[in-house]
């Protein structure tokens, strides 16, 4: 995309106030109920369900139809007999990636380079929020390589977009991005096998635990990613520490009461 015609095009446009552009909001939560209401009339569905739809999709309209279309064909939302129901307890109802996303997403990752592809795969492991640290740990790589290359990815406008700068406990100043989508970290994940997954987890709960010291209450995350390395004696540590620090935290203050 960065290489578009269509974006020089665009800018060339811009710069002679020969064009406009217009940035498209995502739906929110009573858009995406109207649009049910109206793709499903007559239908006896719950509020709720456009509630999980909105929040699966994060309002995006084409990850909203596809969703939609996909529970339909799996026969979670049935007209069967009568008006349009739901097959299943709302509380059960996952959308997930549909086939259609899934290739989509696949297809775009095609264009990306192997570095750019390692990099998202690394963020997909670090969260939907993470840090140019982070994936600069699991890759063993210089942060200012890292910071180069997920500008260079954001500028994409495909699957990542910066979200700030913050400063970890030792006083490293890092870039924060985030993925434009769950999905997207969804499909990314889903493409790591399970020896890489684990040993990208792994770095990253000892980068972080180097820090735990400074930095108590990221126990339960450093667990989190012990476990999915399968470092699990670590990973029962930390839960122990986390644990620990919630008791402290939320502990109930005793009242003292004059006899």
């Amino acid at each position: 995309m960065s290489e578009s015609p269509f974006k020089t095009l665009k800018q060339d446009l811009l710069l002679h106030h020969l064009c406009s552009e217009l940035f498209l909001e995502r739906l929110d939560e009573s858009d995406v109920a109207e649009y049910v209401a109206v793709e499903f009339a007559e239908a006896d569905l719950p509020p709720e369900f456009a509630k999980i739809i909105h929040r699966h999709s994060d309002g995006n309209p084409l990850f909203m139809t596809a969703m939609l279309d996909h529970l339909v064909q799996q026969g979670i939302v049935s007209q069967a007999d009568g008006p349009w129901r739901i097959t299943m307890p709302l509380e059960q109802i996952d959308p997930g990636v549909p086939e259609t996303l899934r290739q989509m997403l696949e297809l775009q990752l095609q264009h990306s380079t192997e570095r750019e592809q390692q990099l998202l795969k690394c963020a997909s492991v670090a969260g939907e929020h993470f840090t140019t640290w982070a994936l600069a740990t699991m890759l063993e790589s210089e942060l200012a390589d890292v910071e180069e290359a997920c500008a260079a990815s954001a500028e994409r406008l495909q699957f990542l977009k910066a979200s700030g700068l913050s400063e970890l406990s030792d006083g490293t100043l890092t870039l924060e991005y985030e993925f434009r989508h769950a999905l997207y970290r969804e499909v990314l994940y889903r493409r790591l096998g399970p020896a890489q997954r684990a040993k990208f987890h792994r770095r990253l709960a000892v980068g972080l635990e180097s820090l735990q010291s400074q930095q108590p209450e990221a126990a339960a995350e450093i667990a989190l990613h012990f476990e999915e390395g399968s470092e699990y004696e670590k990973a029962i540590q930390f839960l122990i520490a986390a644990a620990e620090n919630a008791k402290r935290r939320y502990a109930t203050p005793r009242i003292c009461r004059n006899a």
